[in-house]
């Protein structure tokens, strides 16, 4: 008797444990906020001129066809001091709301782990090539495209997509530009 009571004090113990663990697992998870905005500053009227006055290089500019009321689109990158490049794409509209209400879909459509990369999948089908790299998944030696957007954010009547290694780094990416184009107006 006395094992069995020792197994069951010990079994009753470890369960209590566990359930204490995924308590406080879930709490944790729970209790943080994003702080990350994902629109920005409505007043705002900017063009790639005020993107490349805060260090944006052009690479390439894309054909706007498809994408619907989209007045400008660029891929390119910004280099901070001490830093490797970061991409980005700009896509310009008329106004925020414009930007919002047209562009929010083009870039959800693309951006994050299962993100329309590949042409025939995309809703807008510019620049495609642009949107993927090449990256060795875990227990692989073959590389895969993945996408190189992991989030956006819309500043103004900029659409601006960011590249990062996941949706915590892109957002970083994105804040930082933010942060430089509301500095400079």
């Amino acid at each position: 008797m006395v094992i069995r009571s020792n197994y069951l004090r010990k079994s009753v113990f470890l369960t209590f444990i566990a359930i204490l663990a995924a308590i406080a697992a879930i709490a944790c998870g729970s209790s943080s906020v994003s702080s990350y905005i994902r629109e920005r500053n409505s007043e705002l009227t900017l063009s790639i001129d005020d993107v490349r006055d805060v260090g944006f290089k052009t690479v390439r500019q894309y054909d706007v066809d498809g994408l619907i009321g989209a007045t400008d689109a660029w891929f390119g990158f910004r280099r901070a001091a001490g830093l490797d490049p970061t991409e980005y794409e700009i896509r310009t509209y008329p106004s925020h709301s414009d930007a919002i209400a047209d562009g929010a879909f083009f870039a959800q459509d693309v951006i994050g782990p299962d993100g329309n990369i590949f042409t025939s999948d995309a809703a807008w089908k510019t620049g495609t090539a642009d949107r993927w790299l090449y990256r060795v998944p875990t227990n692989s030696i073959n590389p895969a495209r993945v996408p190189k957007y992991h989030d956006y954010m819309i500043v103004g009547n900029l659409v601006i997509l960011c590249r990062g290694l996941d949706e915590a780094t892109s957002q970083v990416a994105c804040d930082w530009m933010a942060a430089q184009l509301e500095a400079e107006l």
